[in-house]
């Protein structure tokens, strides 16, 4: 096996078990606090942002495969994909702590999500983790237009 497809297949590999992961991480979350919190819209946000930093993570890992064999019709998708996963991180993070600049934040990440949305759609009917992504960017949008009205 070459390096180069060594070490691309190990840090998918490492990437599918982190998503995996943080994917049964978020799934406990909302499962443990559903009962407490029935119909919060903070934690109806957080899952929301948090499943399209799952999503994402999946995409990007894709697109950086892709730009490594040097396709490069995924560099805009992992440009859009990337700046969505860091304001839906600390989206996530601020509307399950309840912050009180969640409307703030959530109108930034509606706007990236829009953006990763419209990207991954170009790609949706070629690669299923672009149309994964791209739904999950849809529902957090959904979500954030909610929050921030």
């Amino acid at each position: 096996m070459e390096r180069r497809n060594f070490i691309s297949t190990t840090a998918a590999l490492a990437a599918s078990a982190a998503i995996t992961n943080f994917a049964k991480i978020t799934n406990v979350f909302a499962d443990e606090h559903h009962h407490k919190n029935m119909g919060s819209p903070a934690l109806t946000l957080a899952v929301a942002a948090s499943e399209c930093v799952v999503k994402g993570q999946a995409c990007l890992q894709h697109c950086m495969d892709m730009l490594a064999t040097g396709d490069t019709s995924m560099a805009a998708c992992s440009k859009t994909v990337r700046e969505m996963m860091v304001y839906c991180d600390a989206l996530s993070k601020a509307a399950a702590q309840g912050s009180k600049h969640m409307k703030e934040l959530a109108k930034i990440a509606m706007e990236t999500c829009k953006d990763c949305e419209a990207e991954c759609r170009k790609h949706a009917e070629k690669h299923s983790v672009c149309k994964e992504c791209a739904e999950s960017c849809a529902e957090c949008y959904k979500q954030c237009k909610s929050m921030a009205a």
